[in-house]
């Protein structure tokens, strides 16, 4: 009887202890924003609430921030990869130092916005007013710049390699000195020569 009692409560301990070690195993942290990756907790805001978050944590890569007013903001040094930023007032913004690399602009207004350093690689700025912008010696490599508005935009320094300019308009008013445009597409569709800096070399102007 004595052996029969201790075979039952050793039964009952190594019981409670697997029940024990498989809640240890199972049990998860709270999920909150960017536990996971900022990828996949991020990509779902928008709105105020993603502009919320960007602003305390620098960062908002994925977010929606489609026709929201962010004139004067100071987005410097944000990490704001593939966001969604069409049509949204950039006026006056400062955006130095930022990563907005696969990013939307289409249609963004970024008149005297402050873009230098910045990384626009493959962004989408077709249609963006980028008048009076000064994006030097950032990084635009194959970004779509087409039909944008370029007067007096700024672009010394900045690799400009393989972007597209098809439709721009007052191209001719905007300074590329020192920008490479290697490869890229002037505002009538030619090809500008490899190693084209300052001037796109082979580009027949009308």
């Amino acid at each position: 009887m004595k052996a029969f009692v201790v075979f039952i409560l050793g039964i009952g301990g190594l019981s409670l202890g697997a029940t024990g070690l498989l809640a240890e195993q199972t049990a998860l942290p709270p999920r909150t924003i960017g536990s996971v990756s900022d990828s996949i907790s991020t990509r779902f805001l928008q709105g105020e609430e993603a502009l919320d978050y960007l602003l305390e944590h620098r960062k908002c890569p994925k977010c929606d921030f489609s026709g929201m007013d962010l004139q004067g903001k100071d987005l410097a040094q944000t990490d704001l990869r593939w966001a969604n930023l069409t049509g949204v007032n950039l006026n006056q913004a400062n955006l130095q130092g930022a990563n907005l690399s696969r990013a939307y602009l289409n249609a963004a207004s970024l008149q005297e916005a402050r873009l230098d350093e910045g990384r626009f690689t493959g962004a989408q700025l077709s249609g963006a007013d980028l008048r009076g912008a000064a994006i030097r010696r950032a990084n635009l490599a194959q970004a779509n710049l087409s039909w944008t508005d370029l007067t007096t935009t700024d672009f010394e320094g900045t690799n400009l390699t393989g972007a597209s300019f098809l439709g721009a308009h007052n191209i001719r008013a905007a300074r590329f000195e020192q920008a490479d445009l290697s490869k890229a597409t002037w505002d009538n569709g030619r090809g500008c020569g490899e190693g084209a800096f300052g001037d796109c070399w082979g580009a027949v102007r009308r």
